[in-house]
């Protein structure tokens, strides 16, 4: 144990040790906490801050943000995966120090069997998936914004795995700067995005609702676009503006279609 121990501190007194831990332990952090930085954009997007649901609502925000975050991960390794075993057989390339006179020869050196398969593998697999997307008609400015924070979260995460102490603190400046460029500039996007995800949840995202009272669900007490629901607040903009309203003995009712047929609550 003793051992162990005087081993990591051994570890920690390197300069590169100390700022290749600092690395892994912001990377994780950051890339986790991407959604709450579309969920304000989205809140700022239509002009409204839930205090409410920072403070009681931690569990589902933390379920909603878990289930976004994993989304924008799978997507984005969809799109451009094979980056990261792409990353690992030019960095080996480089620090081998050789030149690409043969290509096929100067791949096969410096690169296993398995990464090969899994370059392989990744690349047919992300050309696939841009193809079914385009033949969805996907949107463009969702799928450009997508492609690129999966290319910089990718491309990060073949630094981390396979690049030295110095490069991976370049790659995460660039990763932090490019990602917050992104949302930022794309920012109608962003919460175009955290929409589709708040109305899988019916949680918000502007889908049409009425509400009424417990008392008496048939009366509305609104109607208009629902566009958030927190713990405590309803937010809802309405044909005269944004009302707020508080949950105790209300009922939201989703219309069904852009017909408004009424469901049930």
């Amino acid at each position: 144990m003793e051992s162990l121990l005087s081993r990591i501190a051994l570890w920690l007194t390197k300069r590169d040790s100390i700022s290749q831990l600092i690395v892994w332990i912001i990377s994780p952090i950051f890339i986790s906490n991407l959604p709450i930085i579309a969920f304000i954009i989205f809140m700022n997007e239509n002009e409204v801050f839930s205090y409410d649901f920072f403070l009681n609502g931690l569990f589902g925000l933390n379920t909603f943000f878990i289930f976004s975050a994993f989304f924008t991960f799978i997507f984005g390794f969809l799109l451009t995966g094979a980056i990261v075993p792409a990353l690992e057989i030019l960095i080996k390339i480089k620090n081998n120090k050789q030149k690409f006179d043969n290509l096929f020869l100067t791949f096969t050196e410096n690169s296993s069997s398995e990464t090969r398969y899994f370059l392989f593998i990744m690349f047919i697999l992300n050309v696939a998936f841009h193809f079914l997307l385009f033949k969805s008609k996907f949107d463009f400015n969702a799928y450009f914004l997508l492609l690129t924070i999966g290319f910089v979260v990718n491309f990060h995460i073949g630094m981390l795995l396979f690049a030295s102490a110095k490069s991976k603190l370049i790659s995460l400046i660039i990763l932090i700067s490019f990602i917050f460029f992104s949302l930022f500039n794309f920012h109608k996007v962003t919460a175009e995005l955290v929409e589709l995800g708040m109305k899988k949840f019916n949680t918000g995202g502007n889908p049409k609702v009425f509400i009424s009272h417990e008392s008496n669900q048939s009366a509305h007490i609104s109607e208009g676009e629902l566009i958030l629901l927190s713990p405590d607040n309803i937010f809802i903009n309405t044909p005269n503006g944004l009302e707020i309203m508080g949950r105790n003995n209300k009922i939201i009712h989703f219309y069904k279609d852009v017909n408004n047929s009424k469901p049930s609550s």
